[in-house]
C-alpha cells in the first residue's frame, strides 16, 4: 500500500541520506531504491532514498494486519509511506476482493489517512536536518497493490482476467459492472507471459508475477507520485493565476491614481512582471524534473505497465492542463511587459513635449531680450 504526499519543495537526497544515517538511534535501514532490472529497463534520474520506519498494526474491517512501514523521499519534493502486508497463503482472489472493498469504505479510508500521515511526520522528523519545517501537504494519494507471486494451482493470466472477483478487487466495490467498464479493465492490463498479469485501477491494482512483482510495484509507485506532483502543481498554477489577476487589478488602480492625466508615476506592473517570470521559470524547471524522473527504455512489458498507469491516473490530462496554464502565465507576463513599455513610452512622450515647450519658451525669451 503506497501513500503519496507532496512536500512542495525539491529535496536534496544526499542531505536526506546523510541525515538519516547520522541518527544515533536510527529507526531502520537506509538505502537507495534498488530494482532488479533497473540498469537495463528503467532509468531513474535521481534514485529515491528509502528508510525503514518499523511496523504498524492496521485494522481493516474485522481484519488486523501487521505491516512493515517504509518511507521514501523523492528528489522532486515527494514523500511516500509504503506499507507491506504479507497475506496468508490461503488468501484467494475472492478474499482480496473483499479486502479491497473494505479499504474503500470511508471510515477505513479515514483511518488509513491518519496512520499514513503519522508515519509521514515521523519520517520527516527523522530527516529533519535535511527537510526542516516541512509537513506533508493535503491531500494524500493512495494506491493499494495486491501482489500475487503464485497460486496453489496452475492459473493463467487469462483465467485471472476473467475471474468475477477481479473487477471488485481493482475498482473497490461490488456492483454489476457494465461491459464498457470491464473492457476498460482489460485495456488497463498487461501480460508478458501466459502466467503474469498487471491490472491497474485508479486506487487499486493487481500484480500477478512470480519474478518481477517488486519492480512492478516500484514502477507503479513512481507513476502515482509523478501524477500526484503534477496534480499539486496544477493546483498551484490555479492559485498563482488567481493571485496574478488580483494583483493586476490592484496595480492598475494604483497606476491610474498615480499617473493622473499626465501619465507620470512609477511603472506598477514591473515588479509583478518579474515575479511572474521567476515563477514561470521555476515551475517549468520543476515540472520537467517530475516528468523526466523515470524512463522505461528497452522493456516492452514495463513500458506498457507504466504507460497504462499514467493513462489511468490521467497524467496526460494534467500535463495538458498544466502546460495550458503555464502558457497563460507567460502570456500574462508578456501583456504586463507591453503595459510597462506603454507606460514608459507615455512618459518619454511627455518629456519630449516638455523639452519642446522649454525650447519654445527659451526662444521667445531670447527674442524679447
Amino acid at each position: 500500500m503506497c501513500n503519496a504526499f507532496d512536500l512542495a519543495h525539491e529535496v536534496d537526497l544526499v542531505a536526506v541520506e546523510r541525515a538519516l544515517r547520522s541518527r544515533r538511534t536510527p529507526l531502520g535501514g537506509v538505502a537507495r531504491l534498488h530494482l532488479e532490472r533497473q540498469q537495463d529497463a528503467i532509468v531513474i534520474a535521481n534514485t529515491p532514498v528509502t528508510m525503514r520506519l518499523g511496523d504498524r498494526a492496521l485494522r481493516i474491517g474485522e481484519h488486523e494486519f501487521r505491516a512493515g512501514v517504509y518511507a521514501r523521499f523523492y528528489a522532486f519534493g515527494a514523500l511516500t509511506v509504503v506499507w507491506t502486508v504479507p497475506l496468508p497463503a490461503s488468501c484467494s482472489l475472492d478474499d482480496l476482493a473483499t479486502l479491497a472493498v473494505e479499504l474503500a469504505i470511508p471510515s477505513s479510508a479515514a483511518a488509513l489517512d491518519a496512520w499514513a500521515r503519522d508515519d509521514a511526520i515521523e519520517a520527516l522528523a527523522a530527516a529533519a536536518a535535511a527537510v526542516a519545517d516541512r509537513i506533508p501537504h493535503e491531500p494524500l494519494e493512495r494506491l493499494v497493490l495486491h501482489a500475487i507471486r503464485t497460486f496453489r494451482d496452475d492459473v493463467t493470466a487469462t483465467q485471472v482476467l476473467d475471474h468475477p472477483s477481479l473487477a471488485p478487487l481493482v475498482l473497490g466495490e461490488r456492483l454489476d459492472f457494465s461491459p464498457t467498464v470491464l473492457a476498460d479493465l482489460r485495456d488497463a492490463s498487461a501480460s508478458y507471459t501466459t502466467h503474469d498479469l498487471v491490472v491497474v485501477g485508479y486506487d487499486q491494482a493487481l500484480i500477478y508475477d512470480a519474478h518481477n512483482a517488486g519492480d512492478i510495484a516500484a514502477l507503479l509507485e513512481f507513476a502515482l507520485v509523478q501524477v500526484h506532483e503534477l496534480d499539486w502543481y496544477d493546483l498551484q498554477l490555479d492559485a498563482r493565476l488567481s493571485a496574478a489577476s488580483a494583483a493586476v487589478g490592484v496595480a492598475h488602480g494604483r497606476s491610474m491614481r498615480r499617473r493622473g492625466i499626465g501619465g507620470f508615476g512609477s511603472a506598477p506592473f514591473e515588479r509583478l512582471r518579474k515575479e511572474l517570470l521567476v515563477e514561470h521559470m521555476e515551475l517549468v524547471r520543476v515540472l520537467e524534473q517530475v516528468t523526466a524522473a523515470v524512463k522505461v527504455t528497452d522493456d516492452l512489458y514495463y513500458a506498457s505497465i507504466y504507460h497504462d498507469a499514467m493513462r489511468v491516473f490521467r497524467a496526460d490530462e494534467l500535463i495538458e492542463a498544466t502546460n495550458r496554464k503555464l502558457e497563460l502565465v507567460f502570456r500574462t507576463y508578456s501583456m504586463l511587459g507591453e503595459e510597462a513599455d506603454s507606460h514608459t513610452s507615455h512618459r518619454l512622450e511627455w518629456i519630449i513635449i516638455v523639452l519642446i515647450l522649454f525650447e519654445i519658451v527659451m526662444s521667445l525669451f531670447d527674442r524679447a531680450f
